[in-house]
């Protein structure tokens, strides 16, 4: 599976920017039926992180998010790194 990142900085943080985005990226997967392969995560203390991870869905309802924050492609996050901001009950078989 493909996963892209974000980086928001601190500043942008202290603006909002974070739940900005966490914003469009529940409208879009509304929009988009609730795919179970579209979930965004966070380092264990989102606080204190400033990198957002998130896979490709199937439904690719990401896509335009990834334009707009200059998302860019990683690896898949660890499981144990990280916490669920945005999905359901099974997003977690989503890490490796």
């Amino acid at each position: 599976m493909n996963w892209y990142s974000i980086t928001i900085t601190k500043k942008m943080l202290l603006q909002g920017a974070l739940h900005t985005f966490q914003e469009k990226y529940m409208r879009l997967r509304d929009a988009a039926d609730f795919p179970s392969d579209m979930a965004l995560f966070a380092g264990r203390q989102p606080e204190l992180q400033d990198t957002y991870y998130f896979p490709r869905s199937s439904s690719q309802a990401e896509l335009p998010l990834v334009s707009e924050y200059k998302a860019v492609a990683c690896e898949r996050p660890r499981k144990g790194e990280m916490i669920l901001l945005v999905g359901n009950d099974k997003s977690d078989l989503l890490l490796g």
